[in-house]
């Protein structure tokens, strides 16, 4: 991995895929974006003292880890390393049991067809690559729950009360939420590419409350907005670098577009 970085070799590495068994929880992302993934987190923590903190694509599942303790194989229904029985340890050093010095002895166990899922995700990506790097999606974490877009609309209706719009029961069910947080905006700030504590929130003042006119932001970035753009009158671009503006008015002109199709 340093090594391509450091040569500018573009690179996709595949994580963890044992213990695990969901084939919708597969994706791609930045490193420093993977999530519930040990062997993401042990590459990081190995990089970082390299000045490696992002910039290498890598697959992994976002599937929760096994609940349950590693040494005692208990846990509640998932994957997890047995223990060695006690009569291997009355014969003597259970090291000499490895096939290599320093080997592990046991191996967390891995589905057959996940190595393969993996295997598809990165092949997709490098053919896409080579073909065109414009064809690359803008990869979804989709790590979401159903109860998670709750937060984000309930950030939206907080500020709109605050704004004085008072009681207000926007016309959107959970597909509207869904469709506006992953499929417009991926599930990232709009302002700095966050995606934690994530919140709904109008974007131009005096625009209303339509979906044409809601950004996703973080929570503090929702405050700060709020204060500058919705109570104080400045405009966006007054607030926030170009780049900035032209990436909102692009995903809000994806919504308009999107309407066409849904």
């Amino acid at each position: 991995m340093e090594f391509c970085y450091r040569n500018e070799i573009k690179l996709i590495s595949s994580m963890g895929a044992a213990c695990k068994g969901d084939p919708s929880s597969v994706r791609i992302c930045d490193i420093s974006q993977s999530l519930e993934d040990s062997l993401s987190r042990t590459c990081r923590r190995k990089l970082k003292p390299k000045g490696i903190s992002n910039g290498i694509q890598v697959v992994f599942s976002t599937e929760k880890p096994p609940n349950a303790d590693s040494n005692s194989g208990s846990g509640s229904g998932k994957a997890s390393l047995m223990p060695l029985a006690e009569e291997e340890f009355l014969k003597g050093n259970v090291d000499e049991l490895g096939v290599l010095n320093r080997f592990r002895v046991r191996i967390l166990p891995v589905l057959g067809t996940m190595p393969g899922l993996f295997g598809l995700n990165m092949a997709n990506h490098v053919v896409l690559e080579i073909a065109n790097p414009k064809l690359v999606p803008e990869y979804v974490l989709g790590r979401f729950g159903l109860k998670f877009y709750d937060t984000p609309l309930q950030g939206l209706l907080g500020q709109l009360q605050r704004l004085g719009y008072g009681e207000v029961r926007v016309p959107w069910n959970l597909e509207d939420i869904m469709f506006l947080v992953e499929e417009v905006f991926r599930g990232k700030s709009v302002i700095s590419g966050s995606t934690n504590r994530i919140n709904l929130s109008m974007w131009a003042k005096g625009a209303g409350y339509d979906r044409d006119n809601i950004v996703v932001m973080t929570k503090e970035e929702q405050r700060k907005h709020e204060d500058l753009v919705l109570k104080k009158g400045m405009s966006v671009e007054e607030v926030y670098r170009k780049s900035v503006c032209d990436l909102a008015e692009s995903r809000l002109h994806d919504v308009k577009w999107y309407e066409h199709y849904r």
